[in-house]
């Protein structure tokens, strides 16, 4: 039924932010590390604080999070990623 559907492709707008729990002191380092991967998507993003905004099409933003979700996963294992899409 729906894969006959075509859905004109949108930018989306997602939110995320990365919480190193367990960080010793060293977050911004663990932080930057995930900036570095956002930085490298070549997708529009803007850094605040500890939030990070990022526009693109959903498949590139899809790939990006879990990118940065195997990433923590694999390096800091008590951190997580927090998403709001809008």
């Amino acid at each position: 039924m729906f894969k006959d559907l075509y859905v004109e492709p949108r930018n989306v707008l997602v939110e995320m932010t990365f919480i190193p729990l367990g960080s010793n002191g060293q977050a911004s380092e663990q932080i930057a590390e995930v900036l570095n991967l956002v930085d490298n998507s070549g997708l529009f993003y803007e850094h605040a604080h500890n939030i990070t905004c990022i526009e693109g099409q959903w498949s590139e933003i899809s790939s990006l999070i879990y990118a940065c979700y195997e990433y923590i996963r694999e390096h800091f294992p008590e951190g997580f990623l927090r998403i709001s899409i809008c």
